[in-house]
């Protein structure tokens, strides 16, 4: 019986030490509002600093992200065509490459080829350089390169030539074997995207 008494003094005792300790601790509140105030208000004031700061960051992105689209267009009168890259979004485009599959021959990358991409494939087709400087508009952007936003490239463009029917049916042939075009790129975020086109049988002749 005397161990138990002892146990149960014991634990009143511990009992008396915790209530002791929270009216300390609530005295520390009573005696000191206004500092214990500004520690909560410092703490809302963060989270709200980060809260904003990511809500800043989130309308940025969405402000200046880009969208690349590409058009196509036959010249029915003249039997050529023409195809462009746009930049519809709201952003920079920065370009990370630009990819042309043409059928039962290659495909294409302006980050392997830089400078040399449409001059690879001319070659390739066996495409006469007085055919390309009559006929032919290219231009392309390497790795790196960027298309301002609501801004415009013609890629490739083919006026037509009906005139020299050879030299004619020779290029539709070419642009009749464009089978996809694949352009890779990000935003001023980094954030990637990826625009792909796959090309309809043409019926330009």
């Amino acid at each position: 019986m005397k161990d138990i008494k002892v146990k149960e003094t014991s634990d009143a005792s511990q009992k008396e030490k915790l209530k002791k300790q929270s009216k300390t601790n609530l005295n520390i509140f009573k005696d000191k509002p206004l500092e214990i105030s500004g520690i909560v208000i410092a703490v809302l004031a963060l989270f709200l600093t980060i809260w904003q700061g990511y809500e800043t960051r989130k309308f940025n992105k969405l402000s200046l992200k880009p969208k690349l689209v590409v058009w196509v267009w036959n010249y029915y009168d003249t039997g050529g065509m023409v195809m462009k890259i746009k930049n519809e979004g709201v952003g920079p485009a920065i370009i990370d490459d630009i990819s042309l599959d043409i059928k039962n021959r290659d495909f294409y990358k302006v980050s392997e080829l830089n400078g040399h991409f449409w001059e690879k494939i001319f070659n390739d087709e066996h495409i006469p350089d007085s055919l390309i400087a009559n006929s032919i508009q290219h231009s392309y952007l390497n790795a790196g390169g960027y298309l301002p936003a609501g801004e415009e490239i013609v890629l490739f463009e083919f006026l037509g030539d009906k005139e020299h029917v050879i030299n004619h049916n020779k290029i539709i042939d070419f642009i009749r074997r464009f089978s996809s075009l694949e352009i890779t790129y990000h935003s001023v975020y980094d954030d990637k995207d990826l625009t792909k086109t796959l090309f309809e049988q043409r019926k330009t002749h």
